[in-house]
């Protein structure tokens, strides 16, 4: 520009070309950039995508997964570590596997820590190699995870004692939690929702004009209940409540015991051994229908869909029922034989 002329007429004007001329060069340049950005990033099979890709195919166990999460945009913690003066105090990490159901995704499959005794000046952080995560090596597993569909269905501790969980309501809320049993040993419904808790029953009809919980029970004269797929070696509980005050008829059912009766329910408890498959056949209304091997603990809810719980059954059967006022806050609870056991009241300030 310093070695143009001065400005004579529109011929001899040097400054307008040298800006046109800068122009154009800006113009190409952006076009070329978004070429290239078109190829690496954005067009059908560019290159980060092949070379993700490539890495997704190539990656061991332990990466694969994770890689995974971040292709539906999760990027969860792997490591956590804690420190004091530069020194580690503790450290976990989540070790991710791929999921059954749905198929393909990725949930923590088990929980790993390293254990110190004192503080420790050395540490080696998790980071990618080649195709796997390398980390510390004295990590040691902790928990395992089993999931499905979303939500964990086993989690077992390293004393080896699993802890198991039907889940209901569209899948959204835990109907039991069994202590020291697998969920393949297992099964509950109290006939509320959509789910059956891992029973066969062969009518989708429920009785809403009396319930031992919830609100819902079943009629067994709209067929028998059933549950297949168990160890015949295995000694089991089925435990329900029964509307005639009479047991209804189990298979492989070696022992009965009768408990407590209730506005017009009656607990009835059955050891079950021999059988691979379990029904419950009968011909009047039946609730809080439970399997469970002899040795576990189950403890049951229910749940009134957008407020809250409004039973809990205990390991005992022992019923506890919430109830909630018009704005759906907790007002007060019941036991079992309808002793009010706890209320709460609600008050502006200075009220």
């Amino acid at each position: 520009m310093g070695t143009c002329s001065p400005q004579v007429n529109d011929v001899t004007n040097c400054r307008m070309g040298t800006l046109v001329q800068a122009r154009d060069s800006i113009s190409s340049d952006r076009q070329r950039f978004i070429a290239y950005r078109r190829r690496t990033r954005t067009d059908t099979g560019n290159q980060l995508t092949s070379c993700y890709l490539l890495a997704e195919g190539s990656a061991d166990t332990l990466l694969k997964p994770i890689l995974r999460l971040q292709d539906h945009y999760i990027n969860a913690p792997i490591e956590a570590s804690d420190w004091k003066n530069q020194n580690l105090k503790h450290a976990s990490f989540t070790k991710y596997d791929t999921s059954l159901s749905p198929v393909g995704f990725a949930y923590p499959g088990r929980t790993q820590l390293i254990n110190l005794q004192a503080l420790s000046g050395t540490f080696t952080p998790a980071a990618v190699s080649a195709n796997t995560v390398a980390k510390d090596s004295r990590y040691v597993d902790e928990t395992f995870y089993r999931f499905a569909n979303g939500n964990p269905q086993q989690v077992t501790g390293r004393d080896g004692i699993p802890s198991s969980y039907v889940w209901d309501y569209s899948n959204k809320k835990p109907i039991a939690k069994v202590v020291n049993a697998t969920v393949d040993q297992i099964a509950y419904t109290s006939f509320e929702a959509d789910g059956n808790g891992s029973w066969s029953i062969p009518s989708g009809s429920r009785d809403n004009s009396t319930a031992m919980t919830g609100s819902y029970s079943y009629n067994l004269g709209n067929g028998s209940i059933s549950r297949s797929g168990l160890n015949s070696a295995g000694t089991y509980v089925v435990s329900y409540w029964s509307k005639t005050g009479s047991a209804y008829t189990v298979s492989g059912s070696t022992h009965t015991t009768q408990g407590k009766t209730i506005n017009g329910w009656t607990y009835f408890e059955h050891t079950v051994t021999g059988v691979s498959s379990i029904s419950i056949s009968g011909t009047s209304n039946i609730d809080e229908l439970r399997l469970y091997p002899s040795t576990a603990q189950m403890t049951t809810y229910t749940y009134n869909p957008g407020i809250g719980i409004s039973a809990q059954c205990d390991v005992n059967n022992r019923v506890t029922y919430y109830f909630y006022d018009g704005l759906g806050r907790l007002h007060h609870v019941k036991d079992q034989d309808g002793n009010i056991i706890k209320t709460i009241d609600y008050h502006y300030m200075g009220q």
